[in-house]
């Protein structure tokens, strides 16, 4: 009795190892299907990107303008917040109440000052659209030199 379950247990855990090859198996075959898509997709995106638009000129420039703009309009409230500026206040300790103490006078903070400016968007958690429209389009300035 004793050699049968042996020989049962035994039968199991052959068969348990033998799927988790299989398994393995296919998630090796279904990881290298994937980056061979995203490979590919990376090289038309590339191509496109590349794709001369007559005069030596392609869309790279545009794009990445576009997308250092749209980064620096989501990351910059991020920034400002990671400063200190939050929604309920200046935090204590932070960057932030160390600009203010250094900016502070006699008369306190004054409006339209950096320190009023980084408060306005750590509130609110996101730029005006005047901050948005400057620093959008400095970015594209910059990224399209890229």
């Amino acid at each position: 009795m004793g050699s049968a379950v042996s020989s049962a247990v035994s039968a199991c855990g052959r068969a348990v190892v033998k799927a988790a090859k299989a398994v393995a198996k296919a998630v090796v075959n279904t990881v290298k299907t994937v980056v061979r898509a995203v490979k590919k997709a990376a090289n038309a995106v590339w191509e496109w990107l590349n794709e001369d638009l007559g005069k030596g000129r392609t869309r790279r420039p545009w794009v990445l303008g576009a997308g250092c703009a749209a980064m620096v309009i989501v990351a910059a409230p991020l920034a400002v917040m990671g400063l200190g500026f939050l929604p309920a206040g200046i935090a204590a300790g932070s960057a932030a109440a160390s600009m203010m103490s250094f900016f502070a006078g006699s008369a306190g903070i004054a409006s339209g000052s950096l320190v009023a400016i980084c408060q306005s968007i750590g509130a609110t958690g996101m730029l005006s659209f005047a901050q948005a429209s400057i620093l959008g389009m400095v970015a594209f300035f910059f990224g399209s030199q890229l």
